[in-house]
């Protein structure tokens, strides 16, 4: 099982620090060896509105697992906000990996 935490993020037209809460899927599963096993690819988005601004800020992230339950590697894809510029600052989430 895999939970992502929220990011901080702070709104690149105000200056409000926010917290980013992030819908995720599993977009690819390769098996790369039969040592090291399979790795799991995982995409997410997020959006927040800035209370103090009206600024929507929106990102997305990709993350891979390899081997299952170390993550590999993971990062911020893009950010954008309401009007289109890339202002706003979206830290990478947290990524923790569970067995069940």
């Amino acid at each position: 099982m895999v939970k992502i935490q929220q990011s901080e993020c702070i709104c690149g037209k105000c200056g409000t620090k926010l917290w980013m809460d992030w819908d995720f899927e599993i977009t690819q599963v390769i098996d790369k060896d039969e040592q090291m096993g399979e790795s799991v690819t995982y995409e997410g988005e997020g959006t927040v509105v800035c209370p103090k601004c009206g600024n929507e800020i929106s990102a997305a992230f990709s993350a891979e697992e390899y081997p299952v339950g170390v993550l590999y590697n993971v990062a911020i894809r893009w950010t954008k906000d309401t009007e289109g510029t890339e202002q706003s600052r979206v830290e990478v989430p947290d990524i923790r990996f569970y067995n069940m």
